[in-house]
């Protein structure tokens, strides 16, 4: 449901300008998708007593699991023109978010 209307979001706005936009959903997906992973996170390595906060590189799994945990909460936290919004409807409007790097 949520492809869908991403389909349908890019192909309207295609129709209404004349700029080339991307309207197969799997491609606005998957750029959405690396668009959102992290590359880095923070690890606490305990030094002289004391707990520092060190970047360490992230392991591909652990990528894909805060990328999608990240898009799911914001679009739960997506309120929307109504109340009544669901969540196919926010995922969507979220994923063509991140798609567009916004």
């Amino acid at each position: 449901k949520a492809l869908e209307s991403i389909k349908m979001t890019q192909l309207s706005r295609r129709q209404a300008t004349s700029e080339n936009v991307e309207t197969d959903p799997l491609a606005v997906f998957h750029g959405a998708f690396q668009n959102v992973m992290p590359v880095m996170g923070t690890r606490g390595v305990r030094k002289g007593g004391r707990l520092y906060q060190v970047p360490v590189p992230l392991h591909p799994n652990r990528r894909r699991f805060l990328a999608i945990k990240w898009l799911i909460t914001a679009a739960r936290e997506r309120s929307g023109p109504r109340r009544s919004n669901k969540m196919p409807d926010r995922l969507a409007a979220e994923l063509l978010y991140a798609f567009n790097n916004q």
